[in-house]
Parts: C-alpha cells; structure tokens; sequence
C-alpha cells in the first residue's frame, strides 16, 4: 500500500502452485494506479526488476496486444545514432530537392503552354486576313466563271442570230 489503497490483488500461479511471477493489483482510487505506475516501474524488489503496466484490453477502445499486432506503440525509441541522423537529414534533402526540380519542371510546362497557345493565336490573327484574301479570291474566280459563261453565251447567241439570217438571205434568194 505505498502508493495507494488497494482493492483487490490477485496473484498468478501454475498448476503445481508455484508463482508465476506476476500479480494483477486493483487500486481503489485512478491516481494511486497513476502513482504505482510511475513510480514502481523498474524498482527492485528482493534483488529482482519489477515492471508495472496498466490493463488496456478492457479500458482503451480499440487497443490490440502484442501478440495480435497491437501494442503500446513501438516501445522505447531513443535518440537515432550520429550516422542515422546524418542519414536521415541527407535523405529529407534529397526529397526536397526532388520536390524543387519537380516544381520547376511543371512551371516549364505551364510556361511551354503558355507561350504555344500565344504563338497559336498568333498564327491565327496571321491566317484571319490571309483566309479573308482567300475568300475575296473565292469570289473574284466565280465571277470570273461566270463571266465566261455568260460570254459563251453571248457566242452562241451570236452565232444563232448568224445562222438565222443566213438562212433568212438563202430563203429570200431562192423566192
């Protein structure tokens, strides 16, 4: 009871009676569990280690043992080595670097786009007069047909109406 009143202690035996070596101790009150915790971790006792740890299986939503993959996280973690940290540092450098190239490389596409679709509407305000002088020639051509046609049939206008005095004088001359 130096940490707190204990409610209930129930000791851990095999099937010949012997102790296991460990106990499972119910305090009374939550702080004198908090207490025990921080306190009697890694004290001896008659020469032996003690470790204390808290029942999570049916306090902690959602905890898993060891043995099933869960745990209290990956147990003590201590400061990384000299060469680990060097390692380490070297290797968020390189990230980093890989990030700033990255970004500079979509910049370029964005500046490439950029510029093509300038050069495109450039093209086109050049092509726009160019398909207006096409157009205008379009006209000028069918105009031109169409002249032709109209001469041609001027032609043979012209050689009917001959064709039809002609015939006229040769009717007139054999009367």
């Amino acid at each position: 009871e130096v940490f707190g009143s204990i409610k209930r202690v129930r000791m851990i035996y095999d099937q010949k009676g012997k102790p296991r070596g460990y106990a499972f101790i119910e305090y009374e009150h939550e702080r004198d569990l908090k207490n025990a915790y921080k306190q009697g971790d890694g004290k001896k006792i008659d020469g032996r280690r003690v470790m204390v740890d808290v029942e999570r299986g049916r306090t902690v939503e959602g905890w898993l043992p060891r043995r099933l993959g869960g745990g209290r996280g990956p147990g003590r973690v201590g400061k990384p080595s000299k060469k680990k940290a060097k390692r380490m540092e070297a290797e968020l450098r390189a990230t980093k670097d890989k990030d700033k190239e990255k970004d500079k490389e979509k910049e370029k596409d964005k500046e490439r786009k950029r510029t093509r679709s300038r050069e495109k509407d450039r093209d086109r305000e050049k092509d726009a007069p160019k398909e207006k002088d096409r157009a205008k020639e379009k006209e000028r051509e069918k105009d031109k047909e169409k002249d032709k046609e109209k001469d041609k049939d001027r032609k043979r206008d012209r050689s009917r109406d001959r064709d039809r005095d002609r015939d006229r004088k040769a009717k007139k001359a054999k009367e």
